[in-house]
């Protein structure tokens, strides 16, 4: 699996074999990337016929509606959050019944409930993504942690807060020991940073205690857009449209 295009060649190029001599039909949200991807795999395979969806999903959409083959929604790069079929759009992204499988094709990432909607605030507190929680998991989770980063979900956490020191000091030593295993090599030198920025950021929380601040609340900011007085613990927020935390 891949998680940015920016991965794409590489998934290419680690399955070679598996193309040769296959048709490969592709889309996308636009259809500006299968341009790209499709082109790439015809000079670096020996794949008989590549296909790709002109316009994307978002044209075909617009062509067909619900009476086209696509199922669930589709990512869009705007407020909007997502796009779907006029018939699938009222189905309740909560609900786990057989019909809501036939449009609701995504899931919580942590209790797999099915589930489709997006929001400002369920990123993961290491990178950003965002990522699929449901309202149950939401009111659950303190911080969210995604695929590449849940070995870091004991220990990695933006608000301090509500740790005691004893706590904090135990983060620190599972993230040195995070640390240990990317030690030697240039390909963890982001990783190496964003560790040793959090270690950092522990101790100073610790000093300040210990300074006579243990009193003072760290401020709970908007993860998306790190704006104090916005609505992302509401879910609101998607602050990566604009500086200002704009509401979508």
């Amino acid at each position: 699996n891949t998680k940015t295009f920016a991965q794409f060649p590489k998934w290419v190029d680690d399955h070679k074999s598996e193309l040769d001599n296959k048709k490969v039909l592709m889309y996308c949200t636009g259809g500006i990337r299968c341009e790209k991807a499709s082109a790439y795999i015809r000079n670096q395979t020996n794949a008989i016929n590549v296909f790709h969806l002109r316009g994307g999903i978002h044209m075909y959409l617009a062509k067909f509606g619900s009476s086209g083959l696509f199922r669930g929604k589709n990512f869009v790069f705007d407020r909007r959050g997502s796009d779907a079929p006029p018939s699938f759009c009222d189905v309740a992204s909560s609900t786990t019944s057989a019909d809501a499988s036939v449009s609701v094709v995504g899931t919580c990432f942590y209790c797999n409930d099915y589930w489709d909607k997006y929001t400002g605030d369920a990123v993961c507190t290491v990178c950003r993504e965002s990522m699929l929680v449901c309202s149950s998991c939401r009111s659950n989770e303190k911080e969210y942690h995604c695929s590449d980063h849940k070995h870091l979900k004991d220990c990695y956490f933006k608000d301090l807060s509500n740790f005691s020191e004893e706590q904090l000091t135990t983060q620190i030593l599972d993230l040195r020991q995070n640390l240990e295993k990317i030690a030697i090599g240039k390909k963890f030198k982001q990783k190496r940073r964003t560790i040793t920025k959090q270690i950092e950021l522990i101790q100073s929380t610790i000093k300040s205690r210990s300074d006579g601040n243990g009193s003072c609340k760290t401020l709970k900011c908007c993860r998306s857009c790190g704006i104090e007085s916005c609505a992302g613990d509401a879910g609101e927020c998607w602050g990566f449209y604009g500086r200002k935390g704009e509401k979508a």
